[in-house]
């Protein structure tokens, strides 16, 4: 998606919220355009569109081992990220 790009040099987007649904009287997205931003403003056609589908929330919390790490993962330093991601430089595990 970045096609070894920093982020600052990523062109701008805007998502507008076009359609709206009522989950657990909560009033939640349905469908967002994203639109390409330039000169403070949406310009063009949407680039794509995103749906909001089978929205569902539950009052259970859910397990604490649902967010354990995986035992082969690792965890990149927030400093090391871009470099990683433009060069694939090695980081420490």
């Amino acid at each position: 998606m970045r096609r070894g790009k920093l982020i600052s040099e990523l062109d701008r987007n805007a998502i507008t919220f076009e359609e709206w649904q009522s989950v657990n009287d909560l009033s939640v997205p349905k469908r967002a355009h994203f639109h390409r931003w330039a000169n403070d403003n949406i310009e063009g056609e949407p680039l794509g569109t995103l749906d909001f589908a089978m929205v569902q929330f539950s009052a259970k919390p859910p397990q604490p081992d649902q967010f354990k790490k995986p035992g082969n993962a690792f965890t990149v330093p927030a400093d090391s990220f871009e470099k990683l991601i433009l060069h694939g430089s090695p980081v420490e595990r």
